[in-house]
C-alpha cells in the first residue's frame, strides 16, 4: 500500500466516524438547533397503555417543536405539519431550549403537550390512556404513520 493510498483511506475513515458520530449526536437529540427543542409522541393504537407499556401497536403522533424566545421569556411551540396547532406560553423562567417553565398558553393558542422542561423532558403527565408518551427521536422516525 503507498503513502497516498494510506492517508486516502485513514481520511475516508475520520470523515465516516466523523458523520458516524454527528448522526449518532442527532437521532439521540445531543445535538439541536440552537433555541430549538422537539419532542415526539406515540400513540398506542389496538390496545391500551399499562404504564408506558402499549398492548397493541405503537404508532407515529405529533412531534412538537418549542422555540425559545429567551430576551422575551416566551416559548412558541407548534405541531409539526399542521397550520393551525400553535401558539405561546407566557409568563415563563427561560434557562435555555431544555430548561424552562412557563405559567400559561397565550390566548388563542392550540392545547400545547408541556408547559415545562427539565433536562430536554416535561414532568411526568398523568396516567391518561389517550395522551400519547413520549419516545426518541430514532424511534419515532422508526414508527408507522398513523
Amino acid at each position: 500500500m503507498t503513502a497516498r493510498s494510506l492517508r486516502f483511506l485513514l481520511l475516508t475513515l475520520a470523515a465516516v466516524a466523523l458523520l458516524g458520530l454527528a448522526f449518532l449526536g442527532w437521532s439521540t437529540e445531543s445535538i439541536t438547533l440552537q433555541g430549538r427543542w422537539d419532542l415526539y409522541t406515540a400513540r398506542c393504537q389496538g390496545g391500551q397503555w399499562l404504564g408506558d407499556q402499549c398492548t397493541g401497536h405503537l404508532v407515529r403522533a405529533e412531534q412538537y417543536r418549542f422555540k425559545v424566545g429567551k430576551q422575551a421569556q416566551e416559548i412558541g411551540f407548534d405541531v409539526v405539519g399542521t397550520k393551525t396547532e400553535r401558539g405561546y406560553l407566557t409568563g415563563c423562567r427561560v434557562t435555555d431550549a431544555r430548561n424552562w417553565s412557563c405559567q400559561a398558553v397565550a390566548p388563542g393558542g392550540a392545547h400545547c403537550i408541556a408547559r415545562q422542561l427539565s433536562e430536554g423532558k416535561p414532568p411526568v403527565p398523568p396516567d391518561d390512556p389517550a395522551r400519547p408518551r413520549l419516545v426518541s427521536r430514532w424511534r419515532w422516525w422508526l414508527l408507522p404513520s398513523t
